[in-house]
């Protein structure tokens, strides 16, 4: 999504401040790099507040961003991203060194940066956290996944969900990426927790009948 439309859905929501803030924040990452971006995407935080942003009908925006998160991913939006392999390197610099909350503003934006079919390998990366808001945040609610990972990668994103007792029912995409090796799988993942006398997770059976294997 080009940052020009995602500053549009942003900008008219925040407090005249916020605002006024964050569009020279913006025009200082567009010029500075990630040199401005990494001070921005820190004081976003202080000079933004956490109300919910009001999705738009058109546009397919999400509806479960706060205005904070919508900065953040704005500002990410802005840095530079040609030549590619620059602006990779800048965004894995970026993604390394955030704090939880701009990790998670950053995951759940992954599929409105200006190449998101480059970053596979970084929602991979989220899809491993051990913090579950990061996991969260690129596995739930999320367009990205469905539209850029691999099925292998989606298969596991769900069993993790099932593990973690997450409402996997809130990944978008759900049904397209059941087939019939998540169906093997959670019929193991079924069998192994019968025999240690362990119940289910929430959200299994609604999961398993997606499956096109689940049926006889």
């Amino acid at each position: 999504m080009p940052a020009a439309r995602l500053a549009a859905w942003v900008l008219p929501q925040l407090a005249p401040d916020s605002r006024t803030w964050t569009e020279a924040a913006v025009a200082r990452v567009k010029l500075g790099g990630l040199t401005e971006l990494g001070p921005a995407m820190a004081r976003a935080g202080r000079r933004v507040d956490h109300l919910p942003l009001v999705p738009l009908p058109q546009g397919n925006f999400p509806s479960h961003w706060t205005a904070d998160q919508g900065v953040r991913v704005l500002l990410a939006a802005s840095l530079p991203w040609d030549p590619a392999a620059r602006w990779l390197k800048d965004l894995d610099t970026l993604f390394s060194c955030a704090e939880v909350q701009e990790s998670i503003a950053l995951y759940q934006g992954l599929a409105f940066l200006p190449r998101p079919d480059l970053l596979a390998p970084r929602g991979a990366v989220g899809l491993r956290s051990s913090i579950e808001s990061v996991w969260a945040a690129v596995a739930l609610d999320n367009p990205f996944p469905g539209r850029h990972l691999e099925p292998a990668a989606c298969r596991q994103m769900i069993m993790k969900g099932l593990f973690l007792g997450a409402d996997v029912r809130r990944i978008i995409g759900l049904e397209a990426m059941t087939d019939g090796e998540l169906g093997r799988m959670l019929r193991d993942f079924a069998r192994e927790r019968n025999a240690a006398g362990r119940p289910l997770p929430s959200h299994f059976d609604a999961v398993l009948s997606l499956c096109p294997s689940a049926h006889p």
